[in-house]
């Protein structure tokens, strides 16, 4: 940080921009970029622990939020840029970045209040409406410190089968709901997520990672408890609507699961709603495919401690068992669209990427996590949806940091042991979520 601000300075003076006036200042070029990507969270409410409602709030932080900002772990869009395009990216340009690292150099000057700059409106998804709306039937009061994760089960009321085409999800208390995403589990097994609800006691029930019950451990593919993906919340993002919807069958069960980050929050109850916008027909359908290997969950995924470990998958799509599992007996043969991938690994990740291997030797990397952040998980949506092309490969890779540094930094002993796939806090994944349709 040091180096950036001083770099920034000498940058000032050398283009003999060291007066104030030609400065940026809080009001004209610094709050329209707080206010757009920062106080979604740093507000009175928010989940972040400081408020950036004000002049005197931004500036009695402006040395971190500096050096958040060049380090890029702030605004927390953890894909890297230059790859394919994202229509929900949220990234700081480096030309915004040089504005409040240049403003702090300057010594912070406020501006004039009654000139604000511009505001910025970044591109959101919203709902144009909804045509049903869950609520948790109580208000639930985590338990855990500093982390919980709570699976709540909805009934689907519908007769018929619907298409999915938006989810909105309003938390109820965000000063402990950190995220949330919502999950689909089919009719044929429905009655699984209800039993791990009737067996756990109070609302809900324990998990970690996904709709699993905390403690469940794949005893093979036919074991394996499937459900699909429907949308998710972090702070700062919006609600999700898709041109091509998901189906859900009559009988099914809705799965919402709560991140709650409790950290000198016990005490507080949530009572967190979501929306959900339906239609009866759509005119492609959209099927949720995880891609992995399926011989990690049945034990060959070994991260050895004090180790560093990477997984990588590779294999044509259309013919792989992951299609046939989770869409069925669709027929992909002509190819397949990709519009969005959520990736997801545990604790233990240090990056994580997926690329697509054209059939004629090029690749297109489509998004890559190179600082991988359990916290700050989120749907990545192509601005272009993917085709891909029979003869094609997707390829997921992981890599996995199990040393006694990096346990040392999640708060475990040092000398940690073995880690395998599992839904367990100390396990881990690898696996990316993506929504497909046909071409």
């Amino acid at each position: 940080m040091r180096t950036g601000l001083s770099l920034a300075c000498c940058l000032i003076v050398a283009v003999g921009c060291g007066a104030e006036s030609q400065a940026p200042t809080y009001h004209q070029q610094v709050k329209p970029l707080i206010d757009a990507y920062c106080k979604s969270c740093h507000s009175a409410g928010g989940i972040a622990p400081y408020s950036f409602e004000t002049y005197a709030g931004v500036k009695a932080l402006e040395n971190p939020i500096a050096a958040a900002v060049t380090d890029r772990r702030m605004p927390p869009f953890l894909a890297e840029r230059g790859h394919t395009a994202l229509a929900n990216d949220t990234t700081l340009s480096d030309e915004q970045i040089a504005t409040i690292v240049d403003w702090v150099a300057a010594g912070a000057p406020e501006g004039d209040a009654t000139r604000p700059g511009e505001p910025i409106v970044l591109p959101r998804q919203g709902l144009d409406g909804y045509d049903l709306e869950l609520k948790l039937p109580l208000a639930y009061e985590p338990k855990l410190a500093p982390d919980e994760y709570r699976c709540f089960v909805f009934d689907w009321p519908s007769s018929e089968s619907k298409f999915v085409t938006g989810v909105e999800v309003v938390p109820g208390n965000k000063l402990i709901a950190h995220h949330a995403a919502l999950y689909v589990v089919g009719p044929a097994q429905a009655a699984r997520a209800k039993q791990f609800d009737d067996e756990d006691p109070g609302p809900g029930y324990s998990c970690f990672g996904g709709a699993e019950k905390t403690g469940f451990e794949a005893q093979g593919l036919t074991d394996r408890f499937v459900y699909g993906y429907l949308g998710a919340w972090v702070p700062g993002a919006s609600a999700h609507r898709f041109d091509n919807g998901a189906r859900v069958e009559p009988g099914s069960k809705l799965v919402l699961q709560m991140h709650y980050f409790t950290d000198g929050n016990l005490g507080e109850v949530d009572k967190t709603t979501v929306r959900i916008a339906t239609a009866d027909k759509v005119e492609r359908e959209a099927f949720f495919m995880p891609w992995m290997s399926f011989k990690w969950p049945i034990g060959l995924m070994h991260i050895p401690a004090n180790q560093e470990a990477r997984f990588t998958y590779r294999d044509k799509p259309l013919t792989s068992i992951n299609v046939g599992l989770f869409a069925g007996d669709q027929d992909f043969s002509k190819g397949m669209v990709l519009h969005s991938t959520l990736l997801h690994m545990h604790k233990l990740g240090k990056s994580i990427s997926l690329t697509l291997h054209r059939k004629d030797g090029s690749e297109q990397v489509l998004v890559n996590v190179p600082r991988w952040d359990f916290d700050w998980q989120r749907e990545y949506i192509f601005k272009s949806p993917v085709q891909v092309y029979p003869g094609d490969e997707l390829q997921v890779q992981c890599v996995f940091d199990n040393t006694d540094a990096a346990n040392y930094k999640l708060g475990r002993d040092k000398g940690a042991s073995t880690s395998n796939w599992g839904e367990g806090t100390n396990d881990e994944m690898c696996v990316a979520h993506t929504r497909i349709t046909h071409p």
